[in-house]
């Protein structure tokens, strides 16, 4: 079940925030969100506050929200408690909005989901719906970069031991087991996953497998779902491979909904996610921001980032940028070490760094370099690692929507990404003193 509002504690809130805001924010989710320890904070180190004094390079896993995207979440939490508003008319405007801003075709729909492994289950139920009993194999590439709980998800299985309903849900109880299989969703499934990467870290090219696997479900009468990734978590983007009845694509998120699909309607949780939808304003107000500004200023921004960042990783002796990962202009993956006669760092010290960055440190004696000693004293937030291969693991670093429209006026905002990078830096190079 999802956090009861009334465990969380003040210590973390700003006395000048709505207490209810936060704890609705932190509903409707799973165990990611759930606010815990002493600062009240969930486990990407975050919370569902803005944070003016932190340096954030983290959307890629989990960011604060910006002040203005937090505004417009407040306002709009306002209209819904004074009766102005009800939750299901903001989910209607907020599907409109959304196919307007990315300009969706005529007769695309949207299903908000908490998370991606759980968007894992709509083109699931879709082909129960649709296709009854017949057996599904759900292929899911790019493995190991793709959500956690995808292979789950895509498996009709639970990813996560909470699930995304409010306290006051009038269903059964129900005991979330992570790897459990749902009842009647995961009947006659099998979810394959394809790596995303060799041993040696090389981009793995799963045309072949794919070949082979719909050749098997033509044969057997099976039902194939064939994903294809759009950025991965280091960026890979595939292309969408497969023009045929037999396989349902889904890229991303599944658009298509067939008129069958009414038929789970009677399953689905009677109450709107309010949580979910307040999420979704302030992801709405980023996006609207962004595509207000011409796309190709938006290209130039993301390609200038991405050249200055690049240029300052090259100073560093214990940095390198992961060669194969220019697919997406918006997400650095960086390897780390603490020499250059070292060998790269594997994912387990690389989430040391993670936590490390988002902690105030004490400075040793011997450093005084005033512009070390400054990015020490900084909370740093940046993309969880991820494992490349079996020999190495990368670090990222992401530019959010806000800092992308800053820097097409104000070019000198990438300081605070050379600052990000002097602090991991430094943990590389001192990482056996931590």
């Amino acid at each position: 079940m999802a956090p009861n509002p009334k465990s969380f504690s003040k210590h973390w809130f700003s006395s000048d925030e709505p207490e209810d805001l936060v704890k609705i924010l932190c509903s409707g989710s799973d165990d990611r969100s759930i606010l815990k320890g002493q600062l009240r904070v969930n486990k990407y180190h975050t919370r569902p506050l803005p944070n003016t004094s932190a340096l954030f390079r983290a959307s890629c896993t989990c960011n604060f929200p910006t002040t203005g995207a937090y505004k417009a979440v407040k306002h709009t939490w306002s209209r819904i408690k004074k009766g102005g508003l009800k939750v299901e008319d903001l989910a209607e405007d907020l599907r409109s909005r959304l196919k307007e801003a990315l300009e969706l075709p005529e007769g695309a729909q949207i299903i908000f989901t908490p998370s991606g492994s759980d968007a894992e289950y709509i083109p699931l139920m879709i082909a129960k719906a649709v296709f009854g009993n017949r057996k599904i194999v759900n292929v899911v590439t790019c493995n190991g970069e793709v959500g956690s709980g995808t292979l789950d998800g895509a498996a009709g299985k639970y990813f996560s031991c909470v699930l995304p309903l409010t306290d006051d849900s009038d269903l059964e109880p129900i005991d979330p087991v992570p790897h459990r299989p749902i009842p009647e969703l995961a009947k006659n499934v099998e979810a394959m996953g394809i790596k995303a990467r060799t041993s040696d870290g090389e981009v793995y090219l799963p045309d072949e497998d794919i070949c082979g696997i719909l050749q098997k479900c033509k044969k057997e009468g099976s039902l194939m779902i064939l994903h294809s990734v759009l950025g991965s978590k280091t960026g890979i983007c595939e292309p969408d491979r497969i023009d045929d009845d037999s396989v349902i694509s889904v890229v991303d998120a599944c658009q298509d909904v067939p008129e069958g699909f009414n038929f789970w309607k009677r399953d689905l949780h009677p109450l709107p996610n309010t949580g979910l939808y307040l999420r979704w304003v302030a992801g709405l107000y980023e996006i609207e921001q962004t595509v207000g500004v011409d796309y190709e200023e938006r290209v130039k921004s993301e390609q200038l980032w991405r050249e200055l960042v690049t240029s300052e990783v090259s100073k560093y002796s214990s940095m390198e940028i992961l060669p194969d990962s220019f697919a997406t202009d918006t997400i650095i993956s960086i390897k780390l070490r603490q020499s250059p006669s070292e060998d790269w760092m594997n994912k387990t010290e690389l989430a040391k760094v993670y936590a490390l960055m988002t902690q105030i440190l004490p400075v040793p004696s011997d450093v005084e370099e005033p512009k070390t000693v400054e990015c020490l004293g900084k909370r740093c937030f940046i993309g969880q690692p991820v494992m490349i291969g079996n020999k190495f693991a990368v670090s990222r670093i992401a530019a959010d929507s806000e800092l992308l429209r800053k820097l097409r006026s104000n070019p000198t905002c990438v300081e605070d990404d050379y600052e990000i990078l002097r602090k991991m830096n430094f943990l590389a190079e001192n990482f056996a003193s931590f």
